[in-house]
């Protein structure tokens, strides 16, 4: 059985060569979205400065600046948001585990009763501004997501999404529904679910890192 896999995220050349050389696969790394910084808009006043990615806190930081980021409490979903804030030189008040049911819980009581201002995508699930929240919800968008046109997609054995829009631009493709599909946390999963992938599956925790073992795991039970 063909060991191919592909991640719909850009890596760099050394990451991919690790995982390839670690794990004996044939990685393949691709990003199906398109990223460009949103219009810069006025950052409205919160007590807290909340980040869903990476992504979100390195575009917040094109357009505010570095010194913008000190007049906020920082919380980020997980790690690597955490990591990016640690980078500027600053502190995260709350840095969740990545996985949204339990770090939505933790931060609805760290936040309770505070303005919270949400430095997201264009096209984002907003899983935490939704329903059940004891704070002010405030969106500001500070990057536009947008599905790829004409990607050729490579065909392999199975397919990781690390996000619901690299899902939809797999389809948008012309992607193949059939191919072994595995989501990195559980948006991703309902979303390839709600769109009748044939074998769906998810990684233990919302890592690149655990979704490429999952992937092993796949192929060594030869599905």
């Amino acid at each position: 059985m063909s060991r191919s896999v592909f991640i719909s995220r850009s890596l760099e050349e050394e990451r991919i060569l690790f995982y390839s050389n670690t794990y004996g696969i044939q990685l393949k790394a691709e990003s199906l979205v398109d990223f460009s910084a949103a219009k810069k808009q006025h950052a409205p006043d919160a007590d807290i400065l909340f980040f869903y990615s990476k992504k979100g806190v390195e575009y917040f930081h094109e357009l505010y600046g570095k010194e913008s980021f000190s007049s906020y409490q920082l919380a980020s979903l997980g790690n690597a948001g955490h990591q990016a804030i640690k980078t500027l030189g600053y502190q995260t008040s709350f840095a969740g585990n990545g996985e949204i049911p339990v770090s939505k819980k933790a931060f609805n009581a760290f936040a309770r009763g505070k303005r919270v201002l949400f430095a997201r995508a264009k096209n984002s699930k907003a899983s935490f501004e939704n329903d059940n929240i004891q704070y002010e919800a405030i969106p500001l968008v500070v990057y536009n997501n947008e599905p790829k046109d004409k990607v050729v997609l490579p065909h392999v054995a199975i397919n990781l999404f690390t996000s619901p829009l690299n899902v939809i631009a797999y389809l948008k493709n012309g992607g193949n529904k059939d191919t072994p599909a595995v989501a990195i946390g559980p948006t991703t999963f309902n979303t390839l679910k709600e769109n009748f992938f044939k074998s769906v599956h998810q990684s233990e925790t919302s890592s690149e890192k655990s979704i490429i073992l999952k992937a092993i795991h796949l192929l060594e039970k030869k599905i």
